[in-house]
């Protein structure tokens, strides 16, 4: 049962809708009062509730669009998960990226200190060279 508040404020509304509002309240209404009245003003909705309620009364056409609405529920809720396990597996992937060039910074700050102490301590280009792995000229950038 619709409330008269309700049913008096949808007369009002539906007086002043334009064609497209009409179809979109008829699509999208579930009240059945709402979309009749719609109907009433367009005769193309009246026909297109008839066909409606015709084919609702065949158990083969309702069981064809539920098996569809499944489809579709489906076919979003493993876009939603692929699209979850791309972000999530994006995330590893730049946390041991981010993991794997800290380390090699890391190691090189390391390395440079090792070529600037042994600079400071008078040790041979060709040692400091061997025993740090940098090239010469990272190591006279070190001092």
């Amino acid at each position: 049962m619709q409330n008269d508040k309700y049913s008096y404020y949808d007369k009002r509304v539906l007086y002043y809708l334009s064609k497209l509002d009409e179809w979109c309240i008829f699509l999208s209404n579930k009240n059945k009062g709402v979309r009749d009245m719609a109907a009433k003003k367009n005769f193309n909705l009246e026909e297109a509730i008839r066909q409606y309620e015709e084919l609702s009364s065949i158990p083969e056409v309702v069981e064809t669009s539920f098996r569809r609405q499944m489809a579709e529920m489906d076919i979003k809720a493993n876009e939603k998960y692929a699209k979850e396990k791309g972000i999530e597996e994006g995330k590893a992937q730049g946390l041991a990226e981010g993991k794997a060039e800290g380390r090699i910074e890391g190691m090189t700050l390391k390395e440079r200190e090792i070529a600037k102490n042994l600079l400071k301590q008078k040790v041979n280009m060709q040692i400091i060279m061997n025993a740090t792995g940098l090239t010469k000229e990272e190591i006279e950038k070190c001092s």
